[in-house]
């Protein structure tokens, strides 16, 4: 009688052996990471079976092999923090003109991380980005916002310096007259 080797032989022991020594991609990854450096979600530890013999072949014993191939991904979360914080910078100028300067400090935090292309490595970040701005006004600056509105109804007044990108909000009130205009006299 001549035994033979079957594939439900390799099968079995190869399922064993699998759910016996599948690593986690996180360890495996945490060991060889930098330490500003992050994973993202996508990685993985896949199976690779080997035996040797193959089912069918005269064997009174079979060896099989299993092997783990981990990937995944991983980018510099510092790096990624400071461009954010960066790029808030330059639209905050952009966006508020020369008079505001960010004050305390900022605040980043990604909030997801996305593999959007494998063969080229590329990662979406989405980051959080906070601070506080605050204009610092030239009494340059000031005078010419008075002359803006003098003379003005409280209306008028009200919508020329909401208008203006340097007054997050402004609250008006007149006494004397009629409670509604403002003096000429920017004074």
């Amino acid at each position: 009688a001549v035994t033979t080797v079957q594939q439900s032989d390799i099968d079995n022991t190869a399922t064993t052996l699998v759910a016996a020594t599948t690593p986690n991609p996180q360890q495996i990854f945490q060991k060889h990471m930098l330490t500003n450096e992050q994973l993202i979600n996508s990685a993985q530890c896949k199976p690779h079976i080997a035996s040797n013999h193959a089912a069918g072949e005269p064997a009174t014993s079979v060896t099989v092999t299993v092997t783990f191939t981990c990937t995944g991904e991983v980018y510099d979360q510092r790096g990624a923090l400071a461009l954010a914080q960066k790029l808030l910078i330059n639209q905050a100028r952009g966006d508020f003109g020369p008079h505001y300067t960010h004050q305390s400090s900022l605040v980043a935090t990604v909030t997801c991380a996305v593999l959007t292309d494998a063969r080229q490595g590329t990662i979406t970040l989405t980051a959080d980005t906070r601070g506080t701005w605050v204009a610092q006004l030239d009494d340059t600056h000031l005078q010419a916002l008075a002359v803006s509105i003098a003379g003005k109804t409280r209306q008028e007044a009200q919508a020329i310096l909401s208008a203006s990108r340097d007054v997050a909000r402004a609250d008006i009130q007149i006494s004397g007259s009629n409670g509604e205009i403002l003096p000429k006299d920017v004074h």
